[in-house]
């Protein structure tokens, strides 16, 4: 580690100083699955906040509320229906298919944040269905045009509707079996909280690795989520604790559950305008 931090990024040689120890100072627990590999690990300290303060960027994304698109399908099959598919298409991409054996009355579409299969853009998507007997008979509907409205910045601007401003923040890193804030974690939340207004919604989830047992682990990410809280003193905040029913990261890999040990904070603030 230090030859690459010399070598390739150039650092003063007389600037790093090199100590071994036969465990970190925080070990995990060498008789719990991937304690030991978690214990063989390099860790850079450094008494200058700026070397190792976490890198914020600023970025404009697409917000998707939780929505439901509802589809009324139509089939009558005399010989018995055997399968039948919706296929949504735009620009000729294809989004999604919804399938089954059963004659249905109603088929729903439950788009979410974290669908892959929205549309990119406004205008239209195309919808077909086909449905075939089990003869073997089977027939497509001609293409239906749905048309898609896409709400951008720009256009709320313009008409002057009501906007809200996303923060997320989540390098907020915790020892193993940890839930005390360090002093990295402590000027994080400094700046956490002076991005925070009397308007900002705020939550704050608790996070953990694979290993120990799920009710340990649930309450050591509430403990962390708490601690966090606590820190940003804001009473209204939603704070919870999911444990490891939610990894973030592959726990198969030490840098994995490294990076699950964690707090991840939202804020969301309306925008005013000028």
């Amino acid at each position: 580690m230090k030859d690459y931090l010399v070598n390739v990024w150039n650092v003063n040689e007389s600037q790093i100083k090199v100590v071994a120890r036969n465990l970190p100072k925080e070990p995990a627990n060498n008789n719990e699955l991937g304690g030991p590999d978690e214990n063989r690990r390099v860790e850079i300290l450094s008494d200058d906040w700026r070397i190792l303060e976490p890198v914020i960027t600023g970025d404009t994304l697409r917000k998707i509320s939780e929505t439901i698109i509802r589809f009324l399908p139509k089939i009558k099959a005399e010989a018995g229906l055997k399968e039948w598919s919706i296929d949504v298409k735009q620009n000729q991409r294809n989004l999604i298919r919804l399938f089954g054996e059963k004659e249905v009355d109603k088929v729903d579409w439950l788009i979410n944040q974290k669908d892959t299969a929205v549309p990119k853009q406004g205008g239209f998507v195309d919808v077909s269905l086909r449905a075939k007997d089990k003869l073997g008979q089977e027939i497509k509907t001609d293409v239906k045009r749905i048309p898609i409205e896409q709400l951008t910045i720009d256009r709320k601007r313009l008409e002057r509707i009501a906007d809200k401003e996303f923060e997320y923040y989540s390098l907020i890193l915790f020892d193993y079996g940890k839930s005390d804030l360090g002093k990295e974690n402590r000027s994080v939340l400094d700046f956490v909280k002076s991005r925070i207004s009397d308007k900002s919604i705020v939550t704050i989830t608790g996070y953990t690795d694979s290993i120990g047992d799920d009710e340990t682990n649930l309450k050591l990410s509430e403990a962390r989520a708490r601690a966090a809280a606590k820190r940003l003193n804001i009473p209204n905040a939603n704070v919870f604790g999911v444990g490891e029913s939610e990894l973030l990261y592959d726990n198969t890999l030490p840098e994995g559950r490294f990076y699950c040990r964690t707090v991840k904070i939202t804020i969301e603030t309306p925008v005013q305008e000028n």
